[in-house]
């Protein structure tokens, strides 16, 4: 059980990550 909390919350974590890396790859275009 603790080891599933534990892949779910990565899962998690690793999705806001990719959206905020997405948001930043989009700054990116916007300025350049």
């Amino acid at each position: 059980m603790l080891t599933v909390t534990r892949v779910n919350r990565l899962s998690f974590s690793d999705m806001l990550f990719v959206i905020d890396f997405n948001r930043f790859l989009n700054r990116l275009t916007l300025y350049s």
